[in-house]
């Protein structure tokens, strides 16, 4: 899955067991009454009448009409895709044919009369399928958003570290950052905040790395600067490489003295 989220699932599942619907969905509150969430009708036990998905202006206009003194419409809750059925919905789905929940199932159980709930709560929910919120996700478990869940490793007043780091002299970490296995520091290197450093990577003397993530298998060159990027496993940079908003994909070799803003390299790239 593509989603970081703290969900109570134990809640969750007890909710669904007490309202004895068929379908309970995970939902939460935004700040935003925008159409791109959706809307949903609820009545005040969270039973669903009305399920729409990225609503265009008139089904919202529609919908709010058929708004009834015992049920609330809501244009700020989102569906966060985690769904819990009676074993009822087996049967449905084989006799239906129907695969695409948001779109075509929940509607058509609505529809039919069947029971579903909205399990609504506060919580951390991120969708992490694009570089930018990948890259807030990795920001948000440093800074402890979607606790409990964190970064691997035992944590060190805000650093949380797998193994012991190699370092050399005059080596600034700052927090919060995490590290993987068989790091090393070179001097002079300066991890500054909300970066994350996998494991077997070796980092050049005076780079600097800040509010990026460096996956597996790295090597990085001296005197590179490397900001709000991505580089991905077995890559190699060299030295004096200047690197913003950039995306290294896997197996890509960056040659010294090159600057790469707001570009992605492809796998294997040769740059």
């Amino acid at each position: 899955a593509d989603i970081v989220t703290n969900l109570p699932m134990k809640d969750f599942m007890k909710f669904h067991s007490e309202t004895e619907g068929l379908a309970t969905i995970s939902m939460k509150t935004v700040e935003s009454h925008i159409s791109q969430y959706g809307v949903v009708l609820l009545d005040k036990n969270r039973k669903i009448y009305l399920f729409l998905e990225k609503p265009a202006p008139m089904e919202l206009y529609l919908s709010s009409m058929a708004q009834r003194t015992d049920l609330f419409l809501h244009t700020n809750i989102i569906n966060t895709g985690i769904y819990c059925f009676n074993k009822k919905i087996g049967d449905i789905l084989h006799e239906t044919g129907l695969m695409d929940f948001g779109g075509e199932l929940f509607p058509y159980l609505l529809e039919n009369q069947y029971d579903l709930y909205g399990f609504v709560k506060n919580y951390y929910w991120l969708d992490c399928g694009n570089i930018q919120t990948y890259m807030w996700a990795n920001w948000d478990l440093l800074r402890h958003y979607a606790w409990p869940i964190t970064p691997n490793g035992k944590e060190y007043d805000g650093i949380y570290v797998m193994g012991i780091i190699n370092s050399g002299q005059n080596i600034t970490i700052a927090k919060p950052t995490c590290f993987g296995k068989f790091v090393k520091l070179e001097n002079r290197v300066k991890i500054k905040e909300l970066t994350s450093i996998g494991s077997n990577v070796t980092i050049g003397e005076d780079t600097v790395i800040e509010k990026s993530v460096i996956w597996d298998e790295v090597k990085i060159g001296a005197g590179c600067i490397i900001t709000e990027s991505i580089i991905c496993n077995n890559c190699e940079v060299g030295d004096n490489v200047v690197l913003e908003r950039a995306v290294i994909a896997p197996n890509c070799k960056i040659s010294n003295d090159r600057q790469i803003r707001d570009q992605t390299l492809e796998v294997g790239q040769q740059f």
